[in-house]
């Protein structure tokens, strides 16, 4: 958006994306330093985690264990239903539903999407239809699901299929909100294929969800590989978001 923080945000991953990283470092101390009133104008809590909308008592981590107890059902679900999710998503793409997504992010190469739900339209009914397992699967899954109207972003829960062709490359970027983790189950094409998130390069592996990750913090993608590569990802509100919500509004305080 156009606040000075969300200003200020677009400025260091744009210097992060021209490869300026010492300038982006020296842009992330002099915002820290920035004040109104008396009060610090960002909170961000480390040079990694620079997105616009940034909860203090919010823990924040590169990466966040698989096994982790609130992260460990999700990521079971979803192992166990990858055929499913597989044959669906071959669904969706002989039906030409994908569309292109944020150009302006692809330094080279094409990013194709099929949003199942978001914060704005909740479950498509009309896609649900087609990719029935997933939605069936997933509904009511997602940790914040039952707290959307209260979402700060429309993408801070989502479920989506992603393709990526081959050659493409995603510059750092982040999803503005450090309410949002993001994990990823690999469908097909992963070979190639890797994510940078702050300074740590990870690969995808077939059929399981390998690491989640910070959506707060920038990251990057690059396809080096010879096909599309497909995936399920699924970005699911952070445990520490969801309880104070949910704190809140039995306190009516929402």
């Amino acid at each position: 958006t156009g606040s000075p923080v969300g200003c200020l945000s677009r400025a260091v991953s744009l210097l992060r994306a021209a490869g300026q990283k010492p300038q982006a470092e020296r842009l992330y101390m002099r915002a820290k330093g920035l004040t109104w009133e008396e009060d610090a104008v960002v909170q961000w809590s480390s040079p990694w985690h620079t997105c616009e909308v940034f909860l203090p008592n919010v823990a924040t981590s590169l990466f966040w264990p698989r096994d982790h107890e609130r992260i460990a059902p999700l990521v079971s679900a979803v192992e166990l239903s990858a055929k499913a999710f597989a044959a669906d998503y071959a669904k969706l793409a002989t039906g030409g539903y994908f569309t292109g997504m944020y150009p302006g992010l692809a330094a080279s190469g094409e990013w194709e999407q099929v949003t199942l739900y978001n914060g704005d339209m909740g479950w498509s009914e009309q896609l649900c239809a087609v990719a029935s397992a997933t939605c069936d699967m997933l509904r009511g899954r997602l940790p914040g699901e039952h707290l959307r109207e209260f979402y700060f972003l429309s993408n801070t829960e989502e479920v989506a299929f992603v393709r990526l062709a081959a050659g493409t490359h995603l510059r750092p970027h982040n999803g503005g909100s450090n309410m949002r983790l993001n994990l990823d189950l690999p469908i097909s094409g992963h070979e190639g294929a890797e994510l940078t998130v702050g300074d740590v390069k990870k690969s995808w592996e077939r059929g399981k969800v390998a690491f989640v990750y910070d959506d707060c913090v920038d990251h990057e993608v690059k396809h080096s590989g010879f096909h599309d590569f497909a995936r399920l990802a699924i970005g699911f509100m952070h445990w520490d978001a969801v309880d104070a919500l949910t704190a809140m509004r039995v306190k009516k305080e929402l």
